[in-house]
């Protein structure tokens, strides 16, 4: 696999060489789904516990960004 070429906006997810824009705004799953639309995404839906485990990591390690 080659690495995927995330945007700014984006960071790669090394357990699925994908990339994902992290939104800390609060919103209930319909309206985050409609926000994703809005930008041209889609909503991530987390397939395993390891995307699952490095997404909380990175979520904490960015958390004061």
């Amino acid at each position: 696999h080659s690495a995927a070429q995330c945007s700014e906006f984006h960071v790669q997810n090394p357990v699925t060489n994908t990339c994902l824009r992290l939104v800390r705004d609060d919103m209930p799953w319909s309206n985050a789904e409609s926000y994703c639309r809005s930008l041209g995404e889609r909503l991530a839906t987390l397939t395993s516990q390891a995307s699952l485990d490095w997404l909380n990591s990175f979520a904490e390690t960015t958390s004061s960004m």
